[in-house]
């Protein structure tokens, strides 16, 4: 009976060792998995905080481009504009050329009746 007991014992002292070291072998198994999505998620933060500054970079690039082009645009109609009003003044100026011209021919016309 001793010896029965003994081995019954032992048995479940090795029984015991077993399922301890099955029990640290299954915590050790989940830290390293934690540990694994931490760091997935840390790169994954990471990454999206890189996202986010190259986004917020790309919205100030075409806000300056949008910028740029308006001041563009507005350049383009004071062009214009003055464009315009140079030739408006290059065909008065020719009118008050051709009137003087006129003139002239006008006064020689009466200089010579005279």
């Amino acid at each position: 009976a001793e010896k029965k007991a003994e081995e019954e014992r032992i048995a479940a002292e090795k029984k015991a060792e077993e399922e301890r070291i099955a029990a640290e072998k299954k915590v050790e198994e989940e830290r390293i998995a934690a540990e694994k999505r931490w760091e997935e998620q840390r790169i994954a933060a990471q990454k999206a905080e890189a996202d986010r500054i190259a986004a917020e970079e790309k919205a100030e690039k075409d806000r300056i481009a949008a910028e740029i082009a308006e001041a563009a645009r507005v350049a383009a109609e004071k062009a214009e504009a003055a464009r315009i009003a140079a030739e408006k003044k290059a065909e008065e100026e020719r009118i008050v050329a051709e009137q003087a011209e006129a003139r002239r021919i006008a006064a020689e016309k009466k200089a010579e009746e005279e």
